[in-house]
């Protein structure tokens, strides 16, 4: 661990920490910083929806750990549902590899002081909500591996599309919510992201082997098991919804065989 200088509070009333423990490996997992040059150019019209969110209201980027400020808003990352959410990562212990998923997901945020003097806060996504495009320059979803021995990215992957975007374009990421399984074959299965897809990756290399769409994305962890009939199984909820705001229906469970 380094403590590392970090940005102090622009309110007065607050003193931020001057110095922040940052590990030495790995590199954090998750986008931790926003510059406004960064706003995401797929397509014209997803980018002039983005850049009046930032005009509208004279947002600003966000170094990693910069305090919250009152006088305007920040775009701050990996933001309130950024990171590694809640449903962890899973480990492979031949070949060990720490496999989680990360979402980088900006918030719009901003100290708002009230009547009595106590601080509160202003939230927001930084995303059309209407077409659920981030504003940020891709990837906004990834696997990554890490070698927990040398604390080394082993491999690191977009995770999910974006089916509205233009081919050649769509490998963006996605965020998710809803972890990854691992088995002693070397396979790593995860849902989670908010495209309807699950989806199979070679655990040593991350090479995506196999990808099913679901009617409903599965915003869960996965299961495998051995059935009566000796095969071995993987099974995931696929509902959609969460906090994520997928198409929500449904109460599927849905199992795999995997080949003998």
């Amino acid at each position: 661990m380094t403590e590392t200088p970090v940005p102090a509070s622009p309110v007065a009333s607050e003193n931020a920490w001057p110095t922040q423990p940052i590990p030495n490996k790995p590199p954090q997992l998750a986008r931790n910083s926003f510059d406004v040059n960064e706003v995401a150019d797929l397509t014209p019209e997803h980018r002039a929806v983005c850049q009046a969110m930032i005009d509208k209201d004279h947002l600003t980027g966000s170094k990693r750990f910069e305090p919250i400020p009152a006088d305007h808003a920040i775009i701050r990352f990996p933001g309130g549902e950024g990171g590694p959410e809640w449903a962890g990562g899973a480990f492979d212990p031949k070949l060990g590899l720490f496999i989680v998923n990360t979402n980088n997901y900006g918030y719009i945020e901003k100290l708002v002081q009230q009547t009595g003097g106590e601080w509160n806060m202003t939230s927001g996504r930084f995303v059309d909500t209407k077409t659920r495009l981030y504003c940020q320059q891709p990837p906004w979803g990834m696997l990554t591996a890490v070698n927990v021995n040398t604390g080394d990215i082993a491999w690191q992957v977009n995770l999910g599309i974006s089916d509205l975007l233009p081919e050649g374009k769509r490998n963006t990421g996605r965020p998710s919510n809803g972890g990854p399984i691992v088995t002693a074959g070397g396979v790593t299965f995860i849902g989670g992201t908010d495209d309807q897809r699950f989806r199979a990756f070679d655990s040593k290399s991350g090479k995506e082997l196999w990808t099913y769409h679901l009617d409903y994305s599965a915003h869960a962890t996965p299961i495998t098991y051995q059935g009566k009939d000796g095969r071995q199984y993987v099974a995931v909820v696929a509902t959609g919804g969460s906090y994520l705001a997928s198409p929500a229906g449904g109460d599927s469970l849905i199992a795999f065989a995997l080949p003998k």
